[in-house]
């Protein structure tokens, strides 16, 4: 889950009150959050739920754990704006674009925005320029340009491919820029910049050749590093170099471009929300949307309407209404109670776009009451495979090992899109992948069923580290089977990438690795189209499928955009574990 820096002095100057107070890492539960570390100069948070983004910015933190009286953050802030008239030169059929026109007073200090849209982008919109990007123009501009750039196109600084526009005040009037700009997919870039790395205008932009450099200082890269490749506070990702996203004194207009309308709708409106807890004026608004795709847009945030009934068949309990009223308003809703259809109306504030279905809104009052009133109850379930306590057994002695070798362990999701499933990675079996719709996120509505998924987007993350480099996680997966019954599977994935030998540096890895989990394996050919035919095996013992290794194809490292060879071992930890549980053997 996100790792979120905020500067202890902008923590302090907008919740004085709460941060100094020993209440301070419970209050973090009512938004499912914990203090994971802290100095003199950083406050980092661990948000758990990963789709509240609204809250990696100290306005939406403070927002609910020091809350301004008073304030409503209803769809009545968008009628009350004037719709500015705007025309949108060269915007892309799969693009579509807001507009705040923002005055910032003299007296006025601003944030600077970019860290938060970072935050927004690597997490929902996939580290990419071209699936959300924030523009800062100044003046009131009506005529808006979002292009993508050509291959050829000679591109001022400010303005490069794929990067935030944020004009500062050294700029002149003549260097300024209207222009959104979006990478294409085929850009003829540095090999440095390729892999997601965001490159950052400097005087001099040579980067010096010394490996030895913390990553966090490299010239020419932006490289954050996660929780479990560094120290706690030993690196802040605050003190990354990112260009300025910061409003101008005056009037400045606000440009967001979004593939997707829902992403770009929530953006828009908390953006809005921020300028006006920090007291600027919005002068209005424009939109690329027509009037029946906005309509049906901005429906989503519209009340829901939850019965008594509902709630306590959903909670399993009776909330008191007084409570259950003063608990929802503490987390900005507008809420009301049809005392004839003994109901309840609820609105989300517009700078929430996770609450779907009325048991998001059931779960807000047990995370906002510190979940007081649930009661757990007994559970029927299945006999698993193995024992937990051996698992996890199991799982510390490879993470030792793997620590030894050099590897770095990482996260994956367990959603992943269609296109990363099957067509980048050459799935031959996309029948047996699970859909889920998923209304929040487009391209996060298929489980995986393997770990290689997870495992190809962290090597192309802009915070992974540069080959050769080994790195290896944990994840569950979920399949159907010929009888579409879904299993679930947990596995170790781990992925060499930019070694010398790929096929023989991983067949050496996991001979060591077997070696150090006395299993006795056996090898055989297997015919997975991810793998290069030829240079792949399945590994087994006594029969007993338990995993898979081989070079990633060519193909495949060419559609993640991959740009040096790889190989890969998968071993099933279920199995292993039932092996484990079998023999008795701890060792």
């Amino acid at each position: 889950m996100p790792n979120v820096d905020f500067d202890r002095s902008i923590v302090n100057s907008r919740m004085p009150q709460i941060l100094n107070s020993p209440d301070f890492k419970h209050r973090l539960l009512s938004v499912k959050a914990y203090l994971d570390y802290e100095d003199e100069h950083t406050v980092r948070v661990n948000f758990l739920d990963t789709l509240r983004p609204e809250l990696w910015c100290i306005d939406g933190l403070a927002r609910h754990l020091e809350p301004s009286s008073g304030r409503n953050y209803g769809m009545h802030l968008i009628e009350s704006l004037p719709r500015i008239p705007v025309q949108f030169e060269s915007l892309p059929p799969d693009k579509n674009a807001w507009v705040l026109y923002v005055q910032v007073n003299p007296d006025q200090e601003s944030l600077d925005d970019a860290y938060f849209l970072k935050k927004v982008r690597d997490q929902i919109g996939f580290g990419s320029f071209h699936n959300i990007n924030v523009t800062l123009l100044p003046g009131r501009q009506h005529t808006i340009s979002i292009e993508t750039p050509t291959d050829n196109e000679d591109e001022s600084p400010s303005s490069r491919r794929g990067r935030f526009i944020a004009p500062t005040a050294d700029l002149s009037a003549s260097e300024l820029s209207d222009t959104i700009k979006t990478p294409t997919g085929d850009e003829d870039e540095f090999l440095s910049s390729r892999r997601g790395r965001f490159i950052v205008p400097t005087a001099d932009l040579s980067a010096p050749n010394d490996e030895s450099e913390s990553p966090i200082n490299r010239r020419g890269r932006f490289i954050v590093p996660t929780a479990d490749l560094s120290a706690p506070g030993a690196n802040s990702d605050i003190q990354t170099l990112l260009p300025p996203l910061i409003l101008e004194r005056g009037i400045n207009t606000v440009v967001i471009a979004t593939l997707d309308q829902r992403i770009g709708t929530w953006l828009f409106f908390t953006l809005l929300c921020n300028y006006l807890d920090r007291g600027h004026k919005v002068n209005g608004f424009a939109t690329s949307l027509d009037a029946l795709d906005e309509k049906e847009i901005i429906a989503k945030w519209s009340p829901f309407v939850i019965s008594d009934q509902q709630i306590v068949k959903t909670l399993g309990f009776e909330p008191d209404p007084h409570r259950f009223h003063v608990a929802l308003e503490s987390m900005h809703y507008h809420i009301q109670y049809a005392q004839n259809m003994q109901s309840w109306h609820i609105t989300p504030p517009i700078f929430r776009f996770d609450i779907i279905h009325p048991v998001d809104i059931l779960e807000d009052y047990l995370v906002a009451t510190y979940y007081e009133e649930a009661t757990p109850a007994s559970l029927l379930s299945t006999n698993t495979i193995g024992s937990q306590t051996i698992r996890s057994e199991l799982e510390d002695r490879l993470k030792d090992y793997m620590q030894v070798y050099g590897a770095r362990q990482t996260i994956g999701l367990l959603l992943d899109s269609y296109e990363n499933l099957v067509y980048r990675t050459l799935h031959d079996a996309p029948e047996r992948l699970i859909h889920l719709v998923n209304a929040v996120n487009k391209n996060r509505e298929y489980t995986i069923d393997s770990s290689l998924p997870p495992l190809l987007r962290n090597a192309i993350h802009p915070s992974a580290p540069n080959p050769p480099t080994t790195i290896y996680l944990f994840t569950e997966t979920l399949s159907l089977d010929e009888q579409r019954v879904a299993h679930s599977r947990w596995k170790m994935g781990i992925l060499l990438v930019g070694t010398d030998h790929p096929f023989n540096n991983a067949h050496t890895l996991l001979d060591a690795l077997c070696y150090h989990l006395n299993l006795d394996y056996a090898l055989k050919r297997s015919s997975s189209l991810s793998l290069i035919t030829g240079r792949q095996m399945t590994i087994s013992v006594e029969d007993t499928s338990i995993g898979q290794f081989g070079e990633l194809h060519p193909e495949v490292l060419t559609r993640w955009e991959l740009f040096y060879p790889a190989s890969f071992i998968e071993l099933d930890l279920d199995t292993i574990t039932e092996m484990w549980a079998g023999t008795n053997s701890g060792a």
